[in-house]
């Protein structure tokens, strides 16, 4: 009977020890948002340092952000902790929170960005289905310009990508300048994109200056990751919509297609068929056979282009050279009632 109540009493201190430290552990929570622009700052570093007894802060542990800013640490003793944010493109912050008993503290914090002062533009050249070429141009004095130490791209589904988007390191080139300045351009590639997904891009440069690393962005742009690519200044499907209409049933094929979730696709003129001619490695999936065109003979007949340089016909063929490729190939003019291949185009937008 005495070993039980011995016993009993050695648990209940225990519990009391453990209840006792239990209580007096507290936590640090917080959000991280950008200055400018009050949005939550994803995958951001936070650092924890605590001070020691000689008075120096010594780190702690380590965490990052989550998709709406915040961040916490858990299981503190009462004491006084240093919270570091070393964030590139922004100012460097630190901290002092207090935490008291099992108190939760507040950590909150505004990054401020630090700037080069350059202007940006950006583009999209090509989009297919899982990638998609992107390219930017900036220009800097010729007298004073800045060191450069880094260029390239963000792109991610969710809009400001350079908030915890994917990164892409290019290499930049001179593209011309004058007696004040010189231009310089880069571009990169984004693959591994979900079809008919949008993404959004903003093309970056980066210079250590005295107080961190400042960053300057383009503005942001956006494409869909379709099944179809961008050439120049006209969208090209990647797939043959027939291999066998007339000329009024692919014309229908093609102003009925919604690939990409667009309406307006139609029959390329001859001239485009001239530039897919030229550019059908990239485009791919091209037979080496006949596409209908939408530019007219004459009411009844459509010029229609051969894909494979080697074919000759000389019943009604016309050698057809367009002056901005360099490439040469046949257009005829059938009747409509000829059946042929079939691409869809559109303007791009």
């Amino acid at each position: 009977m005495r070993r039980i109540f011995c016993f009993m009493m050695v648990t209940a201190l225990f519990c009391s020890c453990t209840k006792e430290e239990n209580e007096t552990q507290g936590s640090i929570y917080g959000v991280i948002t950008e200055m400018d622009s009050a949005e939550p700052m994803r995958a951001t570093s936070v650092e924890l340092h605590s001070k020691s007894n000689n008075s120096n802060y010594l780190l702690l542990t380590k965490t990052v952000t989550y998709d709406d800013g915040h961040y916490e640490f858990n299981n503190l003793s009462t004491g006084s902790y240093r919270l570091v944010l070393n964030a590139e493109g922004y100012k460097n912050i630190t901290h002092d929170v207090l935490v008291d008993g099992s108190k939760t503290s507040k950590g909150d914090m505004q990054l401020e960005r630090l700037v080069i002062g350059v202007s940006i533009s950006a583009n999209i050249s090509q989009i297919s289905t899982n990638f998609a070429t992107i390219q930017a141009s900036y220009t800097v004095s010729s007298y004073s310009p800045p060191q450069i130490s880094e260029v390239g791209f963000f792109y991610a589904k969710h809009k400001n990508p350079s908030n915890g988007g994917s990164k892409m390191v290019a290499t930049k080139y001179s593209i011309g300048g004058g007696l004040n300045f010189t231009a310089y351009g880069f571009n990169s590639t984004a693959t591994g994109l979900i079809p008919n997904s949008t993404y959004y891009v903003q093309a970056f440069i980066k210079s250590s200056i005295n107080n961190g690393i400042a960053i300057d962005y383009s503005n942001e742009i956006s494409f869909i990751a379709a099944d179809y690519i961008t050439i120049g200044s006209i969208d090209i499907q990647q797939t043959d919509i027939s291999n066998q209409s007339n000329w009024i049933t692919a014309k229908m094929l093609c102003e009925q297609s919604a690939v990409g979730g667009h309406f307006d696709w139609r029959l390329p003129t001859v001239g485009e068929l001239g530039l897919i001619y030229a550019n059908k490695g990239i485009i791919g999936g091209l037979s080496g056979y006949y596409y209908w065109s939408s530019t007219p003979y004459n009411t009844n007949y459509y010029y229609q282009m051969v894909f494979n340089s080697t074919y000759s016909n000389s019943s009604g063929a016309t050698t057809y050279h367009n002056q901005n490729y360099s490439s040469v190939s046949t257009a005829t003019y059938p009747s409509t009632t000829y059946t042929f291949h079939v691409r869809a185009v559109r303007t791009h937008n």
